[in-house]
């Protein structure tokens, strides 16, 4: 009820002569709202919703990509979630993540194709990150495909 009640007041804003920049800070608002009641930032609800706009239009405007309030970034999110479009936006706008948290996102997520796309296409980006197995330590020189099958197998 209440997201319905906020895209009718953006429809209002706009239908009543705001111009796109009154009607983008609007979104950006309220995004900062019902995020901070869910205690996540503006660009980790995007993520969680798989809202690509959103996410493009927070990176546009400066957001922390890096920020964290719980224990995951919008990177890790959006590796969790599957969402490689998303996780690409990310890349190219130099989101970090490192060898402990790539680790916790493949262990505490559920294997799926989407999501071994996401992981495989930051470990692209970052040749330095480190996967540890149970056969050891598995940096970037090997196969993502092995690193993540080898993972599955545990």
């Amino acid at each position: 009820m209440e997201k319905k009640l906020n895209i009718a007041l953006l429809v209002v804003a706009v239908a009543f002569g705001q111009n796109g920049v009154c009607a983008r800070s609007y979104v950006k608002t309220q995004l900062q709202h019902d995020a901070a009641v869910a205690g996540i930032t503006s660009l980790v609800a995007a993520v969680i919703a798989g809202d690509y706009s959103k996410t493009k239009a927070l990176c546009d405007g400066g957001t922390d990509i890096n920020e964290r309030r719980d224990k995951y970034t919008a990177l890790m999110h959006s590796i969790r979630q599957g969402n490689l479009q998303i996780t690409t936006l990310l890349n190219e706008r130099k989101a970090t993540i490192n060898n402990d948290d790539i680790q916790k996102v493949i262990v505490e997520s559920v294997d799926s194709p989407q999501r071994d796309a996401c992981v495989k296409a930051v470990l692209d980006v970052n040749p330095g990150l480190v996967i540890k197995t149970g056969m050891g330590e598995t940096n970037q020189q090997s196969s993502t495909e092995a690193v993540l099958a080898r993972h599955k197998g545990q």
